[in-house]
């Protein structure tokens, strides 16, 4: 992987720069040096670089057993704006109300400010990949995407269509889903669980949702794809949605309900 990706956030914050001695304006370069001075290490997979004279292991560095000195926390945290994004914890509330294999956001506080929290996703026997990385992989494998997701993980693939849709979440673009990866066989085993709904309720302006991203190439409206999705799995809802949850948001609880019934 590009080693300009590996810190998250890393080119939104650039008071950050001065704590580490770095100028202001940010080129790839200056991307790449913050990132190898912490060896590129991240909480997405296991992969780190090192000068082939230094004497260090991953089990000095890694994030799941040791933490980022605080300048890297803040600029991690801080990258986006460090506070309660209302949208995913209603959205998350909303899609909790369904079986699906998803992350669950909650309200918690950081540095004395409220932030949208939840738990991690990897580990160091799991990784993630992003399906815009997979795709190079795929056609290097001479593989379909969709028809891998189908056949590994279709209750995932499904369900992040339904919930997309009644949500109204419109940034489900291919970095924001993926496979799951075993560090031990580097197989993928499954999509990771449905996650970042901090813009949902962005396509509440019409019955038919915004653009489906989650079936390029093919081309699909969200109501398309989630009518396609109970199909095929149905709609596995666990719980009834109570309308309290929307609080003053009244339009979003119109549309979800104009939704909800089409």
């Amino acid at each position: 992987m590009n080693v300009f990706c590996r810190m998250i956030f890393i080119w939104k914050k650039t008071e950050i720069l001065n704590s580490i001695g770095m100028a202001q304006a940010i080129t790839d370069r200056d991307r790449a040096q913050i990132s190898l001075s912490y060896h590129c290490v991240s909480l997405t997979d296991l992969y780190w670089v090192k000068e082939s004279c230094e004497d260090i292991s991953y089990e000095k560095i890694n994030l799941y057993d040791h933490s980022l000195n605080e300048a890297i926390v803040q600029l991690s945290l801080r990258g986006k704006p460090m506070t309660v994004t209302n949208q995913e914890l209603l959205a998350s509330k909303i899609c909790q109300c369904f079986d699906f294999r998803q992350v669950k956001y909650r309200e918690g506080f950081y540095d004395g400010q409220k932030v949208t929290e939840s738990k991690i996703i990897t580990s160091k026997q799991y990784s993630i990949v992003s399906r815009m990385a997979f795709e190079i992989y795929a056609q290097n494998h001479d593989l379909n995407v969709l028809d891998e997701c189908l056949r590994i993980d279709n209750e995932t693939y499904y369900g992040m269509n339904i919930l997309d849709y009644l949500v109204g979440n419109i940034d489900r673009h291919p970095e924001n889903w993926g496979f799951v990866i075993d560090n031990q066989t580097n197989a993928y085993i499954s999509l990771y669980p449905i996650m970042d709904f901090n813009q949902s309720f962005g396509s509440y302006d019409t019955i038919e949702g915004a653009n489906c991203q989650t079936v390029y190439p093919n081309r699909k409206s969200q109501r398309e794809a989630a009518i396609e999705a109970v199909r095929n799995i149905g709609l596995h809802q666990i719980k009834d949605i109570d309308g309290a949850l929307f609080e003053d948001k009244i339009e979003w609880k119109k549309m979800f309900s104009g939704d909800w019934k089409n």
